[in-house]
This record gives C-alpha cells, sequence and structure tokens, in this order.
C-alpha cells in the first residue's frame, strides 16, 4: 500500500467507502485542483469511492512546481495509482484532465496490465485531432486574461484580483503549456468501453470532434451531450453524473444502436446523405409508395438521393426499437405534416428528423414531443433580411449586436433553435414570432413559448463543420447520446 503522505498528497479529498466496488479517479481542468470534485462523493452511489486528483501547483500542492511536461505528469500519477488498484477502477478527466487521464490509462494498460473498467472524458475531443482552443501558454498578460474571459471558468473576482493571479497565472499557463506541447502517438487501443461527454454549447469542442475517441478503444465508445457549456461537470453536474453511474455500472457499453433512449434522454442521429448508388437502391427497397413518390417529386438527383436516404434512416432507427423491419414501419402525419409512429407495433416513442445539404439529423426520445434541425450554413445572402422578418425583437437585437464576421453563424443558431422549437410543437413557420429561442445565440435555455404555458428545453448541435443544428424537447433536456448512423449497422 502507499504511504499515507503520498496518498494525501495525490488525494487529498478521497473518502474510502467500505463497501465500495469501483474507485473513480477524477482529473480535474486546467488551472483546478482536486476540490473541483470534492462534493462528487456524496452525489453518487455507496459502491462508488471517488478519489479526486491533485496535480502538484494546485490547492494543496501550491508550493510544488507544476509538470512541464505531459509524461512527466503521468508517470508520477501512474505510480501514485499502481499501489491502490486493488479493485475495478474507472477514471475522469475534465478537459486537459482528460487528456491526462487518457494517457494514464494508457500508460496503466501498458507498463502495469492494469486498464481502468471505463474511461470518461469531458470537453476535450479525441487525442488525434487538432486542438480548436487559442494558444495561452506564451500570451502576454493582457491577452492571456482576456483569453481566459472568453474561455469562461474562472471567476471574475479571480482574473481581477492582482495577487491571485500571480498565483494562479503560472500554473494556468504550466497547464495550457501541456496541451500545446502534447503530440499524440498512436498506440494499443485500450481495453475498455470510453464515454466521450462534452456540452452542446461548448465553442471549443463538438460532436465530431468527440468521436475521435472511438479511435481509442478495442470496446464501445459513445458521444453524449449535456445542455451547457465547457465547465457542466462543475456547474451542472447532476445529469451528467447520472448518466455516468448508468454507464459505469454497465459491464459493457452496447452499441447505441437498437437501445431506445429512456428517462429525459434524447437520441441524436447524424447520417451522411451521400451514399454510394448501390447503397441507395438497396434503401430504396425499405420505402413506402408515397416515400417513393415523394422522392421521385425532386428534380435535383442529389435532393432525390438525400430524401431516400434520410427516410430510409429514420425507418432503420426506429425499427430496431420497435422490433421489426424497416420496411414494416408504418407512419401517419400530422396536421402540418409532422410524422408519428402508427401500427402494428404500439410504442411512446417520439422522432423528427430534418436534412440540408448532404446531411441529416434525425432525433429520438420516449413518452414526448421532439423537434430537430440543421441547416447548412451559408454566408453567401443576407440574413439580416431574413431575421428581421422572421425574428422577435429580442432576437433580432441579438443578432445585431454580433460583428459582421459572426452574423452568420448567430443567426443560423437562433433560425435552428427556433425550428427545433415549432417541429417540436408540431407547428409550421407561420408561428415564427412564438418560439423565442433565448434571449441571444450559444445559450441553450428553456424555450420561451409565446401564449403556451408548457416547458420546453432547446440546446445546440454541432453535428458537422459546416452545419448548424438544434433539438428542442417538451420537459427536461438531461442528455444527449450522439452517434453517426450507417446502412451498414443495420443490415439494411
Amino acid at each position: 500500500m502507499e504511504s499515507s503522505s503520498t496518498l494525501d498528497r495525490w488525494f487529498p479529498f478521497r473518502k474510502p467507502r467500505t463497501n465500495s466496488r469501483i474507485r473513480l479517479f477524477c482529473f480535474p481542468p486546467a488551472g483546478k485542483g482536486a476540490s473541483v470534485f470534492r462534493l462528487w462523493q456524496d452525489r453518487l452511489p455507496e459502491h462508488v469511492e471517488v478519489w479526486p486528483v491533485q496535480p502538484p501547483g494546485r490547492e494543496t500542492r501550491l508550493r510544488e512546481s507544476p509538470f512541464a511536461q505531459l509524461d512527466s505528469l503521468v508517470s508520477a500519477v501512474s505510480e501514485a495509482m499502481v499501489p491502490v488498484l486493488d479493485r475495478p477502477f474507472g477514471i475522469f478527466g475534465h478537459s486537459l484532465g482528460a487528456l491526462v487521464g487518457f494517457e494514464t490509462a494508457r500508460r496503466l494498460n501498458r507498463d502495469f496490465g492494469a486498464p481502468p473498467r471505463h474511461l470518461f472524458t469531458f470537453g476535450y475531443d479525441g487525442p488525434q485531432h487538432p486542438r480548436r482552443v487559442p494558444s495561452l501558454a506564451t500570451l502576454s498578460n493582457p491577452d492571456f486574461l482576456k483569453t481566459l474571459r472568453q474561455i469562461g471558468g474562472t471567476p471574475d473576482e479571480i482574473l481581477e484580483n492582482v495577487e491571485v493571479m500571480e498565483l494562479m497565472a503560472p500554473v494556468l499557463r504550466a497547464d495550457f503549456g501541456l496541451c500545446e506541447s502534447y503530440r499524440y502517438q498512436p498506440s494499443q487501443r485500450l481495453p475498455c468501453p470510453i464515454s466521450a461527454y462534452g456540452g452542446s454549447d461548448d465553442e471549443y469542442v463538438s460532436w465530431p470532434g468527440l468521436t475521435g475517441w472511438g479511435e481509442e478503444t478495442s470496446k464501445s465508445a459513445r458521444v453524449r451531450l449535456f445542455p451547457g457549456g465547457h465547465f457542466v461537470p462543475q456547474t451542472n453536474p447532476d445529469s451528467l453524473l447520472r448518466q455516468l453511474i448508468m454507464d459505469l455500472d454497465s459491464d459493457h457499453v452496447e452499441s447505441v444502436a437498437g437501445n431506445a433512449p429512456t428517462g429525459n434522454d434524447v437520441h441524436i442521429w447524424g447520417v451522411r446523405l451521400d451514399q454510394p448508388p448501390g447503397v441507395v437502391t438497396e434503401l430504396l427497397q425499405t420505402l413506402s409508395d408515397d416515400e417513393r413518390n415523394r422522392a421521385d417529386r425532386f428534380t435535383r438527383e442529389p435532393d432525390r438521393i438525400g430524401s431516400i436516404v434520410s427516410r430510409a434512416a429514420v425507418r432503420a432507427i426506429l425499427s430496431r426499437d420497435v422490433g421489426i423491419p424497416p420496411g414494416e414501419v408504418q407512419f401517419g402525419y400530422g396536421r402540418f405534416g409532422k410524422p408519428f409512429l402508427l401500427e402494428p407495433r404500439a410504442t411512446d416513442l417520439e422522432f423528427n428528423l430534418s436534412h440540408s445539404g448532404l446531411f441529416a439529423l434525425v432525433a429520438v426520445a420516449r413518452g414526448r414531443p421532439i423537434g430537430v434541425d440543421v441547416e447548412l450554413i451559408r454566408t453567401d445572402f443576407d440574413v439580416t433580411g431574413v431575421a428581421r422578418m422572421a425574428f422577435a425583437k429580442a432576437e433580432w437585437d441579438a443578432l445585431s449586436a454580433q460583428p459582421p464576421s459572426k452574423r452568420a453563424f448567430a443567426f443560423y443558431d437562433l433560425w435552428t433553435r427556433k425550428e427545433a422549437i415549432l417541429k417540436c410543437r408540431g407547428t409550421g413557420l407561420g408561428q415564427l414570432d412564438d418560439a423565442i429561442a433565448g434571449a441571444g445565440p450559444s445559450h441553450p435555455t428553456p424555450a420561451v413559448l409565446g401564449e403556451e404555458t408548457g416547458k420546453m428545453t432547446v440546446a445546440k448541435i454541432s453535428p458537422a463543420g459546416e452545419y448548424a443544428g438544434a433539438v428542442a424537447a417538451e420537459g427536461e433536456l438531461s442528455s444527449l447520446t450522439c452517434t453517426y448512423w450507417s446502412p451498414n449497422d443495420f443490415g439494411t
């Protein structure tokens, strides 16, 4: 067993539990310490023992110099962990902590034959992907503080306190330097599932980037988004912890295909519409006569193919959830054309489809209305003209406040939210003025429903680099399970 002094340095806030079955090591984000996970122990069940990790230079180790190289930090924390790996364990890492936790998992697996039972990452793209966070380590002090404010997570009262920042700045710069000097090296895949978590409104981490974690496991991987930004684990951890326990308690993570959503979770599928001709012909066979006729009305072949693939994808996704072949799924249509499931199988599943360009989104929920929208971002038309006609005053004011270089993105951010709200309600574009999507872009928020009194939540989705998207659900939106759909996944 590791000496108590070493344990106290590396894991100062651990709370041993006699009957615990699994130990969860938690790695903090840049500039933060183990205390950010201090309250997690009280929010997790008795069989989970939380061990927050305290790197040098943070909080109780403030007098120690932070590591300048990631490999040195990984070696040191691995040596501290090995003597206490006397039971199954998981690793959770937030932002920089995700990278440290990942490399620690690889080191433990490679050098000690001790892989974690599950790796959780939050707020960090797959390690083989280039980071989109601006470089901070070598910025001048004014630019450093400005960028910290833009990223968020550091209270203004700390940023404005000269004495505190004199203590924190070296640690922050060292932490950002760890990320910026990191060079990914391919290695053996981890023999454990990976859950890649992120905030739906995180400017620097996206669904496409999070999918990169799937390349690091020989098991299965899931991408889950939680309404909010980069610091959800600190600002709103309850939904995240509920999902973490569900994943951690699973003996293995099955493919999300065929697992209908439960509770307040929503499943989002991204669908590429530019499928090969042979695949399109095969998918066409699963459609109804009405759906084939609708596809044939398109004069442009890409639009016809998009209609075939998107509708076939909906059938394939729902067929697994209701347990019948794709061709036997039957639909009805509401007043404004919103489809819903009919017999032969009774179900409380709700779904919605949206497509634009070469991409589609399919949203599936259980027992409550759902709406989804995706739009190809175009910068070759006057968004202000459309916004003047379609946006409420609060939305127009928020859009107008954006710099010209960001106005198109802000427009699509708001537009997709409004469309998702309307599609969730099952109404048409004539009610656009009712669908206030929040006071400004890039803020997941309860939707304002005009004269309606029902509660709805809307959140941003970034399914691909050149697309904007949003999902709206009646009631709470606790998490989004995000998967890219392939015809091969369903044997259609």
